[in-house]
């Protein structure tokens, strides 16, 4: 009987209750984004043209932020989410980037994202607070980020 409650009350609960996995299935377009983030080089992965021309490219990015077999395909995924401006997509980003749970790289890519969106005072305080001691590239980031217009006035 208590077996069966709590599967009741397991299938009750919300599909994205835990925030790091986006979505359980994969979007359609997560082969197409994963080809897209595997670029050799940096200055070969898509602009912001390329990105909006991609069906569902924020929801792929977000699914593959998360999802993303290697570190790097998650870091490419969160740093092309700022060109796609939103409240769900700063809150992925803000939560990853002061996440000490993933990689430096991983979390230096949430930084790249950010300097894409619109940070309330209340982001720009988070943002100053998240622990960049251990990782160079992670701490430049969020210097930039912080001197940015965006966040001039909390500084």
């Amino acid at each position: 009987m208590l077996t069966h409650l709590f599967l009741i009350s397991l299938a009750q609960q919300p599909v994205h209750a835990n925030p790091d996995k986006v979505a359980l299935t994969p979007p359609q377009n997560h082969v197409l984004i994963e080809q897209m983030l595997s670029a050799r080089h940096p200055e070969d992965l898509p602009d912001a043209a390329q990105w909006a021309q991609t069906n569902d490219a924020e929801e792929g990015l977000l699914w593959m932020a998360s999802n993303g077999r290697l570190d790097r395909h998650r870091q490419r995924a969160l740093a092309a989410l700022r060109f796609f401006e939103s409240d769900s997509t700063r809150t992925v980003l803000l939560e990853k980037a002061a996440s000490t749970r993933h990689t430096p790289l991983v979390r230096a890519g949430a930084m790249e994202g950010l300097q894409g969106q619109q940070l309330a005072d209340q982001d720009c305080v988070r943002v100053a607070q998240i622990n960049t001691q251990e990782d160079e590239r992670l701490a430049a980031l969020q210097a930039q980020l912080l001197a940015s217009d965006t966040c001039k006035k909390v500084r």
